[in-house]
């Protein structure tokens, strides 16, 4: 197991940074928008920073649309909810669970021992391997 370097000072220097930022933007207001677009800019702002310093999970930082927008009253909670329904949201999911499924059973490491096995080891061999799967993937 590999040792994590972590410097705790960077975490909560991460945190003050996502509070300050938008703070500064909501009181200079430098796009000169009206409250509601600047609230949302705000807001917007506050969840990028948030992923990308790692404040909260993914998940809830995802999530958090769905509480601050209505609270705010940026828009109706059915209206921010309609996003997350749409059909391109649930493709992405289910793939993404197949991704899960398959790389917990390590199936991926299956298909490529048994393309390693039918093909050899020489990499031309290899690339016509994978080029073969790929090719049965598509004619399904």
């Amino acid at each position: 197991m590999k040792a994590k370097f972590y410097l705790p000072w960077i975490k909560y220097a991460g945190i003050i940074i996502s509070f300050v930022l938008p703070s500064v933007l909501y009181l200079l207001n430098p796009f000169e928008l009206e409250h509601k677009p600047l609230l949302s800019l705000v807001l917007s702002c506050l969840m990028i920073c948030f992923w990308i310093i790692e404040v909260l999970p993914m998940a809830i930082v995802a999530l958090a649309p769905l509480v601050l927008f209505p609270l705010s009253k940026i828009s109706s909670l059915p209206e921010v909810a309609k996003s997350y329904a749409d059909p391109i949201i649930f493709l992405f999911m289910g793939g993404f669970f197949i991704a899960i499924a398959i790389e917990k059973w390590e199936l991926h490491k299956r298909i490529a021992l048994n393309i390693i096995l039918i093909t050899g080891q020489e990499a031309t061999k290899l690339i016509l391997g994978f080029m073969l799967s790929t090719f049965f993937k598509h004619v399904d």
